[in-house]
């Protein structure tokens, strides 16, 4: 058999620049990820409507990065992110400016993967995408797709000028921790994984708390009814004992 590993190079301090505020203001991280996990959650959730052929590479224009991840089989195959982001894309030549960016991200790609062959383009996230999609087709001679990034929230929302893309987060939600990529500090796994453990202990106490609860109170029912039916069969003797008397008596009068 084989096992597929996914391998992600990321500087402890990036990482500490990431927690250190959330840390302050109180909140326990659970799992720090990166974006292109969010992007394959957003793209699984979407795939059935969209129906794109793959390997795809997913274009996410961010506010102030692009995550650029190709994707093929469910899997996440290679990510990369970029400088230009929505925040420069009203600039005369921000689209040359991406397309070369992408060109040199899919030089790369070949190189990596030299038997994975890019069939289609998806153009998500925020930015004058739809203005881009014949201008990607002609210059990368690819099919290309505009997908609004809030289409796989059931309740669709609406980005409205908002400056950040909602695939990243959409994914995230929809795909669920246990399918993301953790980047957490081991200290930081080691707590969450001291938590668990201590709401698991939590959990297992108040079931076998409740399981001695219900004993007891099954028990108390049982005695109640024994009781009960001492009480009657006491009452029911009681009520023969006269009966008893006056039958003995009139068998000594006849004898």
């Amino acid at each position: 058999g084989f096992s597929t590993v996914a391998i992600v190079a990321c500087r402890r301090d990036m990482l500490q620049r990431h927690l250190a505020p959330l840390q302050a203001a109180g909140l326990h991280v659970e799992r720090l990820t990166v974006s292109s996990s969010g992007v394959l959650g957003w793209y699984a959730a979407a795939a059935q409507k969209m129906r794109v052929p793959e390997p795809a590479l997913i274009i996410n224009h961010d506010g102030e990065r692009t995550d650029l991840v190709l994707v093929g089989g469910g899997r996440l195959l290679l990510s990369r992110s970029i400088g230009p982001g929505a925040a420069e894309s009203q600039a005369a030549d921000a689209f040359e400016a991406m397309a070369h960016e992408i060109e040199q991200s899919l030089s790369t790609f070949r190189k990596e993967l030299p038997a994975v062959e890019v069939r289609s383009l998806v153009l998500t996230g925020i930015g004058p995408l739809a203005s881009w999609n014949e201008r990607a087709a002609q210059h990368f001679n690819l099919p290309v797709s505009v997908v609004d990034g809030w289409q796989p929230l059931s309740g669709r929302a609406t980005a409205g000028q908002a400056m950040v893309s909602p695939v990243v987060v959409a994914g995230t939600a929809c795909a669920g921790s246990g399918h993301l990529l953790n980047l957490s500090p081991v200290e930081v796994r080691q707590l969450f994984r001291h938590r668990s453990q201590i709401r698991e202990l939590v959990a297992v106490g108040g079931l076998v708390l409740a399981v001695l609860v219900l004993g007891g109170v099954l028990s108390a029912v049982q005695i109640s009814r024994e009781h009960r039916r001492l009480s009657q069969i006491e009452e029911a003797v009681a009520q023969m004992e006269p009966l008893t008397h006056q039958v003995k008596a009139k068998a000594e009068a006849v004898a």
